[in-house]
């Protein structure tokens, strides 16, 4: 019989819960991992099924009512819970981002690509975009060129200075557009022509703009970047602004919605950019910026999707809120939680097993829950 209460103590604060199973040898196929799905980092829609990437790994749901989601984690498929993105190619094949990794999504039978440094050490991931046989990758020291083809799948080359911005920055988004690559990094905005990377390489061949000299953008990080009709945007922990490249000058034009507020994500679905914000939700099109009401949602939303293959079907729109889990508003009504989300949080401080098999873990300043029957159950503080 392992001590697995023991176990936890001596490990403190972790972010991932993994305990051997009560019944049975300590084989590989005894571990369990339980992690909280909460914390959505990217949700992908593929027809009805969505695909919701989170720091506890990444979360299949085929049926919102449905207790049972797919879960895949670091034993069953991705080598790691902590998972940034998740798309699907040209080829209809899913791919997955994650903290060292990523991930040739085939469920159990994926196939993983270890990113390393100089070093030898893993380093995150946080964004994928599709380009034919390659993938561009932003990742926390800068951009990678993934090759699909070569040799099964490979780093085919890097990137990690930008004309003067900060060498290696975060790149949290990549944006392609006919000729060009734009990036959202840590230190700015950042953009080249893609047409042959090997000239990327030189930091001369990047125009960027930074806030010292665009102030007006109030960060020098950019959380993303998207080109929505004919014109560039890039969302700032300071808002949602425009590019404008007047006659013989160029600046930045700041959006009224979400003005001096955290923009996370922007998205264009068919002909309509979606705008997801501290400051709530709103949408874009033809140059009117429209807030959208999202009752229901316990805090700010972070990221979603519109579930549906045409505009006609778009009646579910999926959201990731800040720490907080997943939710569904039909119809622009209220917003209801997918409770099927594993634990409350990821930072797990006590763990205790009763002589039933029954878990209770704690999870630093949020409230004691129990794992029983696949759902964890916060229980109240007397």
């Amino acid at each position: 019989m392992v001590d697995t209460k023991n176990i936890f103590k001596k490990i403190g604060p972790i972010i991932i819960a993994a305990v051997l199973c009560l019944a049975g040898g300590a084989t590989a196929q005894d571990w369990l991992t339980f992690t909280s799905f909460k914390n959505v980092r990217r949700i992908l829609a593929v027809g009805d099924t969505a695909y919701i990437a989170t720091s506890g790994g990444l979360l299949v749901v085929k049926d919102f009512e449905s207790p049972w989601p797919e879960k895949f984690t670091n034993i069953n498929g991705l080598g790691t819970i902590d998972v940034s993105d998740v798309i699907m190619d040209a080829d209809s094949q899913l791919w997955v981002s994650g903290d060292g990794r990523l991930v040739k999504f085939r469920g159990e039978n994926s196939t993983q690509y270890l990113f390393l440094d100089n070093e030898g050490e893993t380093f995150n991931l946080h964004r994928l975009v599709d380009d034919g046989d390659s993938l561009w990758v932003g990742t926390e020291i800068g951009l990678v060129l993934f090759s699909k083809v070569n040799d099964g799948g490979q780093i085919q080359d890097s990137y990690s200075l930008f004309g003067d911005l900060n060498p290696e920055p975060d790149v949290y988004d990549v944006l392609l557009t006919d000729d060009s690559i734009w990036l959202a990094t840590s230190s700015g905005l950042a953009v080249a022509d893609r047409s042959n990377p090997v000239f990327m390489k030189s930091p001369s061949n990047w125009t960027v703009f930074g806030v010292n000299d665009y102030p007006e953008l109030g960060s020098e990080t950019v959380n993303c970047v998207i080109n929505f009709e004919n014109e560039i945007y890039a969302g700032t922990p300071a808002g949602l602004f425009q590019l404008d490249r007047g006659a013989g000058d160029t600046s930045f034009v700041a959006q009224d919605f979400g003005r001096g507020g955290d923009i996370t994500d922007l998205i264009v679905e068919y002909d309509t950019l979606f705008i997801y914000s501290d400051s709530g939700l709103a949408v874009l099109k033809d140059g009117v910026i429209t807030a959208r009401a999202t009752p229901g949602l316990s805090s700010a939303p972070v990221t979603g999707i519109r579930m549906g293959t045409t505009p006609r079907d778009w009646y579910v729109h999926w959201v990731g809120v800040a720490d907080g889990g997943v939710y569904a508003g039909y119809n622009g009504g209220t917003y209801v939680e997918y409770v099927y989300t594993g634990m409350p949080g990821n930072n797990v401080t006590d763990v205790t097993v009763n002589k039933y098999g029954r878990v209770t873990a704690v999870f630093g300043d949020l409230p004691a829950a129990e794992y029983e029957d696949g759902v964890w159950t916060v229980r109240p503080v007397d």
